[in-house]
């Protein structure tokens, strides 16, 4: 299949392109959030730097994959990376290529990595966060054209543990023994000295809620003397517009947990098909002598596997409490393409 290209290369070009991306993106059954361009547009408007050189591929006028990438100057290593939109703070990145376009795709956004528009113009590709499922895996060895102007190098990134409900199974077989009841008894517990309520958000209470999730979240990493205020400020406001783009779809899950009518923890997790990925929680620290985190997690995700959610994916990080919740290890892979020196260079 002979596709076509389009090189997006400008921030307004990538913004108008929305619409289409989002319909290729939904189509897709490996997709997750974090490819949609709800997640990643506002992260180019928040943290992109250096040339865009996002990729469209097309059959016959019809998007078939998507390559949102841009080209980051290390200035560590002195090296101009071609990487994927998203890198550095998003757990899952990815390019889209729909079947039967998965191999055709690879092999023509290799073949404009190494062609003469592009060449000269990076030293690394770095795409990162990837998962087995990824096109960028199951073509990377190919072509053979491609192969002869560069080389391939592919390491183990970061663990992500999953809880995956056996079908029909009550979620209870797939906890510790005694899990739930302890859960029960520190809700009994908070109950017993003030009234509990939990809730969901929506429009009507999403700014209150979502603001109560930050600032219980940032006073955690502050009191551990972790935080940068300058990237803090871009990172709240990104998180914001992200969550905002992805509440209008019906992909937000964002629960809180009240005692006496203030809002003492919460958390953020995103549902797309039958999988639920936990982004953040937080909780105040002068309750959590009552397990309030583990309240509102727990009561979150009882809340997902109802409405039909089959996988609790915790996202990157071996924190303890993700395994209270007896999950699978999944790993995410780094994909590194170097060029081989050209003979006439």
């Amino acid at each position: 299949m002979a596709l076509e290209v389009e090189i997006i290369k400008s921030a307004s070009r990538l913004e108008a392109f929305g619409p289409e991306w989002f319909e290729v993106w939904k189509e897709q059954p490996e997709t997750t959030p974090f490819q949609s361009p709800e997640w990643l547009l506002p992260w180019w408007k928040y943290f992109g730097s250096g040339p865009l050189v996002s990729m469209a591929f097309r059959d016959r006028g019809a998007l078939v994959g998507f390559a949102p990438l841009f080209i980051f100057f290390d200035s560590a290593s002195k090296r101009r990376k071609v990487v994927l939109i998203g890198t550095g703070n998003t757990d899952y990145l990815d390019i889209l290529a729909s079947e039967p376009y998965r191999e055709t795709v690879v092999k023509k956004l290799l073949a404009e990595l190494s062609g003469p528009e592009l060449r000269d113009e990076w030293d690394l590709c770095d795409f990162q966060q990837l998962r087995a499922s990824s096109p960028l895996l199951h073509g990377q060895a190919d072509p053979a054209t491609s192969r002869a102007s560069m080389t391939f190098s592919l390491s183990t990134q970061e663990i992500c543990p999953v809880m995956v409900l056996k079908p029909g199974a009550p979620v209870n077989t797939d906890l510790p023994s005694g899990k739930l009841k302890e859960l029960a008894k520190a809700q009994r517990r908070l109950e017993s000295r003030g009234t509990v309520r939990f809730a969901l958000a929506d429009w009507s209470n999403f700014d209150e809620i979502h603001a109560a999730l930050i600032r219980h979240h940032d006073a955690r990493w502050y009191r551990r003397g972790v935080g940068d205020a300058e990237f803090s400020n871009k990172a709240r406001a990104f998180l914001k517009e992200a969550v905002e783009r992805l509440l209008s779809r019906g992909f937000v899950r964002l629960h809180a947990l009240y005692f006496d009518e203030i809002i003492i923890a919460g958390v953020l997790c995103f549902v797309h098909r039958d999988k639920a990925y936990y982004y953040m929680t937080g909780f105040d620290a002068e309750f959590s002598r009552f397990g309030v985190g583990n309240v509102i997690l727990s009561r979150s995700i009882m809340s997902c596997i109802d409405e039909g959610v089959r996988e609790i994916d915790f996202l990157r990080g071996r924190e303890p409490y993700k395994y209270q919740w007896s999950p699978e290890e999944r790993l995410n892979r780094r994909l590194e393409i170097r060029k081989v020196p050209s003979r006439y260079h």
